[in-house]
């Protein structure tokens, strides 16, 4: 049923938001999804930017509360800089080729390697919290005032407690603004990255909208 339910859900989203966002699903192992009550989230970002982990993780926050949580979804605030930061390209799970190919088992590599790394940091996590999986949302975000531009591409992986990966996907997508000031086109960016994920929890029912 779940299956027939995101087909129709994936149509309606294409026709609705292909304008918007630029979303490839990867893998999805629905039973893994659907077995999922209790999420962690994590959101992975470059170390050195000038945009703060923080703020994304804010932004996000507010978005989230502005919705109905169909699963119980816990932020993680404060995690190790291996757990939350990226060290540069070579680590991100967005991995593509030189014709802007998306590398899936490559991306699949990084993200196994990633989590056998940090796996005593996220059973603890699991533990603590009783979670039933994780959703990690890494994101690489560049703005211009001077080119009034805004440019994200982004990842979401989602895994049981186990630390199996039942979900991926990945997104790439630039956005113009009449801005120029930072402040402003930094928040068009959080808002652009929040509704990303927003859509995506949607999607796959661990929220929905009032």
């Amino acid at each position: 049923m779940r299956h027939i339910r995101y087909f129709c859900a994936a149509v309606l989203c294409m026709i609705i938001s292909c304008g918007t966002y630029t979303v490839t699903r990867e893998m999805e192992n629905s039973a893994g999804v659907d077995g999922i009550a209790k999420a962690a989230v994590v959101v992975r970002v470059p170390r050195n930017i000038r945009i703060a982990h923080d703020e994304y993780v804010n932004n996000i926050r507010q978005w989230l509360s502005g919705v109905k949580a169909l699963k119980e979804l816990y932020i993680v605030t404060e995690g190790s800089e291996e757990l939350v930061y990226t060290k540069g390209d070579e680590d991100r799970f967005y991995q593509f080729s030189e014709r802007s190919s998306f590398l899936r088992y490559k991306s699949l590599g990084i993200i196994n390697l990633y989590l056998r790394n940090n796996s005593a940091e996220l059973k603890k996590l699991i533990s603590d919290k009783s979670l039933s999986g994780v959703i990690f949302y890494e994101v690489f975000g560049v703005t211009s005032t001077e080119m009034q531009f805004v440019d994200f591409d982004s990842v979401v992986t989602i895994v049981d407690k186990n630390l199996n990966v039942v979900y991926l996907d990945h997104q790439s997508d630039n956005f113009s603004t009449n801005e120029f000031d930072f402040d402003k086109v930094k928040h068009k960016l959080f808002d652009l990255v929040s509704q990303r994920f927003i859509e995506k929890l949607e999607n796959l029912e661990f929220i929905e909208k009032d």
